[in-house]
């Protein structure tokens, strides 16, 4: 897509078409994997994406690009914290695993985690266990002795 070559430009038109429903969903990856690409330049675009991780079948996409941003923790930790309540199963495990990945840039997300290991869904409590590993792993210990 030749709009990521603008650079912070390109912001609002690659946004435009992320969020517009009509749009095939081949365009809507190419615009979030674009948006990839503007580094430090989508700060603004990290609460957009973490919504469009909450559509229908678009987890691991957003989950790529969310991942791959080179931007501070404290602007995508907030939005992948809200994440967690999401009806759908696979982005609670998304989130939790984006979160894990922050390691100790994600302490804030430690209480949610730990409330986690009691989900109902075997998946979430171990990508939990798994993401608590990654942030602090004594946390994890005081729980499970």
């Amino acid at each position: 897509m030749a709009l990521q070559y603008l650079g912070k430009d390109a912001l609002p038109p690659l946004l435009m078409v992320l969020t517009n429903q009509h749009q095939a969903a081949g365009l809507r990856r190419l615009a979030a994997h674009s948006i990839k690409s503007l580094g430090t330049n989508a700060v603004s675009a990290v609460p957009v994406l973490v919504e469009f991780l909450n559509d229908e079948g678009h987890e691991w996409d957003d989950a790529i690009v969310l991942f791959s941003l080179k931007i501070e923790s404290g602007l995508i930790v907030p939005a992948l914290l809200n994440s967690l309540d999401h009806r759908k199963p696979g982005v609670r495990s998304l989130a939790v695993f984006l979160l894990g990945a922050r390691g100790k840039e994600a302490r804030s997300a430690v209480p949610t985690l730990l409330k986690m290991l009691d989900d109902q869904d075997w998946q979430i409590r171990e990508d939990a266990t798994n993401a608590l590993r990654q942030i602090d792993p004594q946390a994890l210990e005081r729980v499970t002795r």
